[in-house]
């Protein structure tokens, strides 16, 4: 379920029956899952497409939630037996094909993530174009921040896509741009989401 209100403060609850943590054999069918469903979304009305994207992705942050719980904050020298920590070195520094803090996550599997967000955004990108109306303003601001909260299921790229939707479509870096105090919200909510972001992997400052 995702909670969403308008600038009014009512409030709205997305329901989806599309839950990540299924019984499948394995994350990957999971995540497959996630993007059949996705995929198969082409000719819903907008917004209710909107509604079930912002549910998948809220459903994604959830899997990282329960993928991280069980790191310590340092997961040397054990690294899930899939990485190394050198010596002066109190991370571990994973073999190939493995991912995450502790080396616990297939990179195959983390790379289906993160494709399924792009595609997600890929679609938020393409609603905005013909959503004018304040509702679907509001509800697209709240896809974007659900987006944008998981720190390990983002790159630069997903964060790009998220900064370019809100340049495109919010105008905001218009000194003469009005947002209303659900907007203003919403919009300093997914830019301190991707400072976050960048505060832990983006040292060099390209999101």
């Amino acid at each position: 379920q995702v909670v969403a209100k308008d600038s009014f403060g009512a409030s709205s609850t997305l329901t989806s029956t599309v839950i990540v943590s299924s019984n499948s054999t394995s994350l990957a069918d999971s995540i497959a899952q996630v993007q059949n469903t996705l995929s198969s979304l082409g000719d819903y009305d907008p917004l209710e497409k909107l509604k079930v994207i912002t549910v998948l992705n809220a459903d994604i942050n959830q899997l990282e939630d329960r993928l991280t719980a069980d790191i310590s904050e340092n997961a040397c020298p054990i690294c899930s037996g899939n990485g190394i920590c050198w010596t002066n070195i109190t991370r571990c520094v994973c073999d190939d094909g493995w991912t995450l803090a502790d080396c616990s996550l297939p990179q195959d599997e983390y790379d289906a993530i993160i494709n399924f967000r792009l595609e997600s955004l890929q679609a938020i990108q393409n609603i905005s174009q013909v959503i004018s109306d304040t509702t679907g303003q509001e509800m697209l601001l709240t896809a974007l921040n659900v987006c944008s909260q998981s720190e390990v299921f983002n790159n630069n790229q997903t964060l790009s896509l998220v900064q370019g939707i809100l340049e495109d479509n919010m105008d905001i870096l218009s000194n003469s741009t009005n947002l209303n105090d659900f907007e203003a919200q919403a919009v300093a909510d997914i830019l301190s989401n991707m400072m976050s972001y960048a505060s832990l992997y983006d040292c060099a400052g390209n999101t």
